[in-house]
């Protein structure tokens, strides 16, 4: 059993090569600027748990369990931004 704390916390998950692109992107304008390299979207640690399970064909529930000893004292709120700047300027 695979025991975590907060399983409903909310993070920003992202693919590294995506961030990398938008960097070079940035890099290789010709009008600098400051941007948020921005998904639009977070999402919880359940969210993500369950379709790693289903991609595996497990039971999230026989593997995965919250435990509140695990659990932080508080946990930050990551609002989703909006990549508007950098999608108009950059593509």
């Amino acid at each position: 059993m695979i025991q975590q704390g907060n399983i409903d916390i909310r993070r920003k998950l992202g693919f590294a090569p995506d961030y990398v692109k938008a960097m070079q992107l940035m890099l290789q304008s010709k009008q600098p600027g400051d941007y948020l390299i921005e998904l639009g979207t977070i999402t919880s640690l359940r969210e993500f748990a369950q379709a790693v399970f289903i991609a595996a064909d497990l039971e999230i529930a026989e593997y995965l369990e919250s435990v509140e000893t695990l659990k932080r004292p508080g946990n930050l709120a990551y609002p989703a931004l909006h990549p508007n700047r950098i999608e108009a300027d950059l593509g």
